[in-house]
């Protein structure tokens, strides 16, 4: 070879790194030569940061033809980076057979990975995801598209690519199983984070002007992630007496285009209601301005609410019913409820309620309580069901027992009792995307060692679970629709 840095060594590894393209370096493995591309980037940081390519087995040192399992023969040289082996010369020279071209003869599952691709130009996303990390964007694309269609664990990337019409559309991609951990712990650190919500919240918000700020209603919940890997995250969390050990997991979801807008993780030990108000503040560092927030029991603490009323953000929660407010409402107004005057129809159901004013921090909230029979029949047969025959019934059982299909929704703004119900409904749409997120996007288990290879799955499988939604919109009210498969599991 012409070039210095190119020579391949007798015995040990030559170093290129001060030439302005980067460098190459061998390795002389026992009667094989391999050779390793390597290059400087400037980090976000501004800090120069080291990144390398394997080329593979060295074939023709004259020629630059190199051999891999992903690429077969191909050339690389740092004037003109990949190319195509000649034909005639795509024989091994150390003894293998000759083989033909591996773009030209190789077959690859096409259809599925160039489905998520175009879904990454049609959406936008794909400009998100190249300006994260330039230098490594097709690796985060190869492993957000392994995310959607395998549910193998990340060791398992290399062979789906070799199989897959990525190892076309994404060649540049680092998917080698020794480098999975490394780039997760890069794409998981704070800045990247930080840029991949501003640029992913330009894209889905609904913005005019460059001074206006991107508006969302949202839908917010948490979901449990089980996780036996013993860091700082996990703690023992009880849901109604199931103990395990987790990591909580909080997804903000926009309610009209039904888009995960936003993520977060806590420890497992820490309860809903201490979270709310820091996870939309976190939201607000973006510009994004809430126009309204629906939520479950979990978030709605007395503090929580009286802080979202006086920031005037309009809301719709179910009142946890260990408040005070909820004892009071219910002593005055859930008696008797079961009456022709409080039905209204619901669907094919029935529904009962009332509907009262209430003063709360300065202002006026509404609060509609109801009763569903039919929920109710069904929660006081279970209770009778444990509690059996002889069994003594004590006051917690009897309060129980006349609770059952009781529920209290409080609002900011006033609505009809038949309006209010469908529209606090629209949170079970975050419940579909933490189902999808865990199903389809392989969220769990979790095959994470440390904080920081987690946050990488966790960015990995958010934009995934975005991926699946997108679908979800395209296919919608078809059989290939994600939600339509996922309620006929």
């Amino acid at each position: 070879m012409s070039d210095p840095s190119r020579q391949v060594p007798n015995n040990s590894e030559i170093n290129a790194a001060d030439l302005p393209l980067g460098g190459i370096t061998y390795n002389k493995k026992e009667n094989a030569i391999y050779g390793k591309y390597f290059k400087y980037v400037i980090g976000d940081d501004g800090k120069p940061r080291r990144t390398q390519v394997h080329l593979g087995r060295l074939i023709n040192a004259e020629l630059h033809i190199f051999r891999t399992k992903k690429r077969g023969y191909y050339t690389f040289t740092l004037e003109n980076g990949y190319g195509e082996a000649p034909m005639s010369k795509q024989q091994s020279f150390l003894g293998e057979p000759p083989i033909f071209n591996v773009s030209q003869h190789e077959t690859f599952h096409f259809g599925d990975a160039w489905l998520i691709d175009q879904l990454y130009k049609q959406s936008g996303l794909e400009t998100v995801l190249d300006n994260l990390i330039p230098e490594a964007s097709e690796t985060l694309k190869a492993l957000s598209c392994f995310r959607v269609l395998d549910d193998r664990a990340y060791c398992h990337v290399e062979n789906w690519y070799c199989d897959s019409y990525a190892r076309l559309l994404y060649p540049r991609a680092f998917i080698e199983s020794q480098r999975i951990s490394e780039f997760l712990s890069l794409i998981g650190e704070e800045h990247v984070y930080r840029k991949f919500f501003k640029y992913y919240l330009e894209l889905i918000g609904k913005k005019i002007e460059i001074e206006q700020n991107i508006s969302f209603p949202i839908l917010i919940d948490s979901t449990d992630l089980p996780d036996s890997i013993k860091t700082h995250l996990t703690a023992i969390s009880n849901h109604n007496g199931d103990v395990n050990n987790e990591i909580r997991l909080i997804y903000a979801v926009d309610k009209e285009s039904k888009l995960p807008i936003y993520f977060r993780y806590i420890p497992g030990n820490i309860i809903d209601n201490t979270t709310l108000i820091n996870t939309l503040n976190m939201l607000m560092t973006y510009d994004v301005t809430i126009e309204m927030i629906i939520m479950d029991a979990g978030y709605s603490s007395l503090n929580n609410l009286e802080q979202l009323a006086k920031a005037n953000i309009p809301f719709i929660t179910r009142l946890n019913k260990n408040t005070t407010i909820y004892k009071e409402l219910m002593i005055n107004y859930g008696k008797n409820l079961n009456q022709l005057e409080n039905g209204f129809p619901y669907g094919a159901r029935a529904l009962y309620g009332r509907k009262t004013v209430i003063p709360f921090a300065g202002k006026q909230l509404y609060a509609y309580v109801l009763l569903d029979n039919h929920k109710g029949s069904i929660e006081q047969d279970k209770l009778v069901l444990k509690l059996g025959i002889g069994s003594e019934k004590t006051q917690k059982d009897i309060d129980k027992f006349e609770s059952s299909g009781k529920f209290i929704l409080i609002s900011t703004e006033d609505y009809k009792l038949n309006d209010i119900i469908p529209l606090y409904y629209t949170r079970q749409l975050i419940e579909q995307t933490f189902d999808i997120s865990k199903t389809y996007a392989t969220l769990l288990p979790l095959r994470a060692h440390s904080e920081e290879t987690l946050r990488g799955h966790l960015l990995i499988s958010f934009i995934a679970s975005v991926l699946y939604a997108m679908l979800g919109i395209k296919l919608a009210n078809s059989l290939y629709c994600p939600c339509t498969a996922l309620d006929k599991m």
